[in-house]
């Protein structure tokens, strides 16, 4: 029965499939933001809908299709099998481009922008027709286009949104000639009222339910949820709605801390020369241990001195999570201090490790960089702050085996150095330091060793005018104060090919001034560095030899822990800091000093989120089957309830629906009686003929119809659903397709 009537309505399926892709493509190449010239898209979208359509309704083709594809990659492989190689990673490497393109770090390319388009073509012009065409599927098409539309608008394609409206337009006409054919199968009377009537109460429910909502509603906030979501998919950062939706345009950086505000520097641009000692009291902190308090970070080296390039900033409320460098598989904690600004005109907030949350005093918000920088916009910090961070759970096996696979923006960022003027005894110098170790921690392990053997002293003398300042501290004046160490160490694994950047900021004292109260003095202004490792995330290193690994911890008090500030994994922080700074003289990883290992900390139980998982998605079946059995239990009341003609019908083509789940469709061209004969001698019965002689008078005479008649469908229909309930595989199958895809 459904491919007699299909053909009635092949025409307007074909429109509204072309409609709703067209649709999709237009929005799509929006997205991408290339330049495509509109009437492209749309005659592209066209031609291989119209096609696709035409494919969906006549299934014959099937097999001459898929012999066609086989055919032309066998004639390939054989003619020239490098071709098909090519070919392939020709797609590969489109996907990349792509990928790279969207976060702005490669160019446009017009070959690759035009073959990703019109492939996106053909999927969403191979997938709309066959859903709506021949698997007669409506909410699915729908769903998943609308879904389509909202990435996108939420990824700043503005364009999306009138797309989406027409979309849904096209939407409500498919929903509407799938219920009038479904009408008209049974010749109902009242298909084209009972459409409209349906249509005007959703409408109407709809309307009155907009104009009851308060206009002042809040959002809902879930704060434990929300940090949930942004440390699993730290994506959703950058889509409209989020914390780091919406870059800020421009960002005064002339308040921010520098190393020249404490007597250590002239400037981060021209580095060198005598440091000087300030005891005044910069910071008070609050922290159950001592810990580095993170600042700024530099990654362009000209060979003078550091600079910052241009960050992207955002704007967090008071208390909203950031999310982190770390990959996501990697287990972390968290450690708040609280930071009590003295003597020190920064709008700098000072933070360990990488921030997570900033809960200032007077709740406004507060700025922060893609490289985990924290600033007030309001200008100097005065009024105390907590702040909150991340500490990862560190497997130096894992880092062993991270490789050299970096992000390209990663590298482009954190790779550069003025190779004009980068000597070539440095970079033999650190090739001979790391050429036995064959994975990068134990080259960055071996640099920092290295540069812990020079003398640690305050009084050095200005580097010469026209030296490079690594090159005449390594080789000439071998000794110096943190920011030598730091700024070799980060040019010296950027020449080997590992990321690094250079890090300023303060270390703790040893010891509190009382209870957890530290008093952090000018003098106590430090610089360091972070590496970048594959798969894992940003780490510290500390190559200054006056800062030794006892300075990095003790363990934590009974009263910090009592007082829940810090959980168990803190210390685990602590010991991975002494473990990195413990060794000093040539480093040689096979023999490196033991330490007593904390707990390991638990396995992750996955068996909560895999349960949940199941739990919400058999609900939500459930809610899908309980819906649909709702509708057709109305239906079959209102069969019952209207007169015999129009439940004989309905009866019969539902009997049809059973009988082609079960393998036995009509065939295009066959007549209801030819149909009948073939039934019957599949099933050595003679019913269902008599069934189909009560159709056709049903459907094609002015008879009246009987309530026998009509008992007798029904009858048929109980004695089919009880056979295939007697098959549990043909039952699961027919439970799928009736109640969850709605198509029996």
């Amino acid at each position: 029965m459904k491919d007699i009537h299909g053909k009635r309505y092949l025409l307007t399926y074909i429109i509204v499939a072309v409609l709703m892709v067209l649709c999709l493509n237009l929005s799509i190449t929006n997205g991408f933001d290339f330049p495509y010239p509109f009437y492209r898209t749309i005659i592209w979208t066209v031609i291989i809908t119209l096609l696709f359509s035409l494919w969906a309704f006549y299934k014959k083709i099937d097999i001459i299709v898929l012999a066609a594809f086989i055919a032309i990659i066998v004639a390939v492989y054989i003619r020239d099998k490098q071709e098909l190689i090519s070919a392939v990673d020709f797609v590969k490497n489109m996907a990349i481009w792509a990928s790279l393109y969207m976060n702005n770090s490669v160019e446009y390319s017009a070959a690759y922008a035009q073959i990703l388009l019109f492939c996106i073509y053909i999927l969403t012009g191979f997938i709309m027709p066959f859903l709506i065409i021949r698997w007669k599927q409506t909410f699915i098409p729908i769903v998943a286009g609308l879904l389509v539309f909202v990435v996108q608008w939420y990824g700043f394609v503005d364009e999306a949104i009138y797309y989406m409206v027409v979309f849904a337009a096209v939407a409500v006409v498919l929903m509407a000639l799938r219920t009038y054919e479904r009408q008209q199968r049974v010749k109902s009377k009242d298909a084209l009222s009972n459409w409209v009537s349906m249509g005007g109460i959703i409408s109407a429910a709809a309307i009155a339910m907009t104009m009851i909502m308060p206009m002042d509603i809040e959002p809902v906030s879930w704060q434990w949820l929300n940090d949930k979501i942004v440390q699993t998919f730290p994506v959703v950062r950058e889509w409209r709605g989020g914390d780091r939706a919406h870059p800020l345009t421009s960002v005064d950086l002339s308040g921010t801390f520098d190393l020249s505000e404490t007597g250590m520097q002239r400037s981060q641009k021209f580095l060198g020369g005598p440091a000087l000692q300030d005891d005044s009291v910069a910071l008070i902190v609050h922290s159950p241990q001592k810990t580095y308090l993170r600042a700024v970070a530099y990654d362009i080296y000209d060979g003078r001195g550091w600079e910052r390039s241009q960050s992207k900033w955002y704007a967090y409320n008071d208390g909203a999570a950031m999310d982190n460098s770390f990959a996501r598989d990697v287990e972390t904690y968290k450690i708040k201090i609280t930071v009590e600004p003295a003597d020190l005109h920064s709008n700098t907030l000072f933070v360990p490790w990488q921030p997570w949350a900033i809960y200032k005093q007077d709740g406004g918000q507060y700025y922060g960089s893609d490289a985990y920088e924290i600033m007030n916009p309001e200008g100097r910090m005065r009024e105390p702050y907590t702040a909150e961070s991340i500490v990862p759970i560190v497997d130096v096996d894992r880092l062993k085996a991270s490789g050299y696979n970096y992000p390209l923006p990663i590298m482009n960022r954190y790779l550069q150095l003025p190779q004009d003027r980068i000597s070539d005894r440095l970079k033999q110098e650190a090739m001979k330091i790391t050429e036995k170790y064959s994975n990068p921690y134990d080259k960055v392990k071996a640099v920092e060793s290295y540069l812990r053997q020079f003398p640690y002293t305050l009084d050095v003398s200005y580097t010469p005018r026209g030296q490079e300042f690594v090159d005449y501290f390594i080789f000439e004046q071998k000794q110096g104060y943190c920011v030598y160490y730091a700024t070799a160490m980060a040019v010296m694994l950027r020449s080997i090919g590992i990321p690094a950047r250079y890090v300023t900021g303060f270390v703790m004292p040893d010891e509190p001034v009382e209870s957890d109260r530290y008093e952090i003095t000018n003098s106590q202004a430090h610089s360091w560095v972070e590496v970048y490792f594959s798969e894992f995330g940003w780490l510290p290193f500390e190559p200054t030899p006056a800062y030794a690994a006892s300075q990095f911890g003790e363990t934590i008090t009974g009263d910090a822990v009592a007082a829940g500030n810090y959980n168990d994994y803190y210390q685990q922080y602590m010991d991975y800091m002494n473990q990195l700074n413990q060794t000093t003289g040539n480093y040689d990883p096979s023999a490196q000093i033991d330490v007593v290992a904390p707990a390991e900390p638990p396995e992750t139980n996955w068996w909560p989120t895999v349960l949940w998982s199941a739990a919400a998605l058999i609900a939500a079946l459930l809610m899908r089957i309980t819906y649909v059995w709702i509708i057709k239990w109305r239906q079959r009341n209102i069969w019952r309830r209207s007169e015999y003609r129009d439940g004989i019908l309905t009866y019969y083509d539902i009997i049809c629906r059973l009988l082609e789940h079960w393998g036995l469709s009509m065939w295009p061209g066959e007549t209801p009686a030819e149909y009948a004969d073939r039934v019957c001698r599949y099933m050595g019965s003679q019913r269902f003929k008599e069934l189909t002689d009560i159709f056709q008078r049903a459907r094609y005479s002015q008879q009246s119809m009987t309530k026998a008649e009509l008992e007798q469908m029904s009858e048929y229909y109980e004695r089919i659903l009880e056979s295939i309930r007697e098959q549990p595989k043909t039952y699961i199958s027919y439970i799928w397709r009736r109640y969850v895809l709605n198509a029996i």
